[in-house]
């Protein structure tokens, strides 16, 4: 049952082009917001995952602004990497364009 499982998830991953990466060592070695670019999806729209690494202890909040479809908000993160979205470039995909330290929480 492990193999098969393990078989159709490469096969979805392999038909859309969609696959986990974690961020590179560079990226993860700064704080704040950055974004690693992650190629093309099978439909030809450039893939990207946006990120915050939030270095010291505690929770805080940051503002993370994005276009028409994903409203800016804020959010309460932990130390460490949290993924803030995958974006698609193309017309209607969500997209952040910054994220950034605004207080505690």
């Amino acid at each position: 049952m492990r193999k098969f499982s393990v078989s159709v998830l490469t096969a979805i991953v392999a038909f859309t082009g969609f696959s986990a990466l974690a961020p590179s060592a560079s990226a993860q070695e700064q704080c704040g917001y950055y974004l690693i670019q992650e190629g093309l999806d099978p439909f030809g729209n450039s893939k990207s995952t946006s990120y915050y690494k939030h270095c010291g202890s505690g929770n805080v909040k940051i503002q993370v602004d994005g276009n028409f479809a994903y409203p800016s908000r804020t959010m309460c993160v932990g130390p460490g990497i949290t993924r803030l979205n995958v974006n698609l470039s193309g017309f209607g995909n969500a997209v952040v364009k910054n994220a950034y330290y605004i207080g505690g929480c």
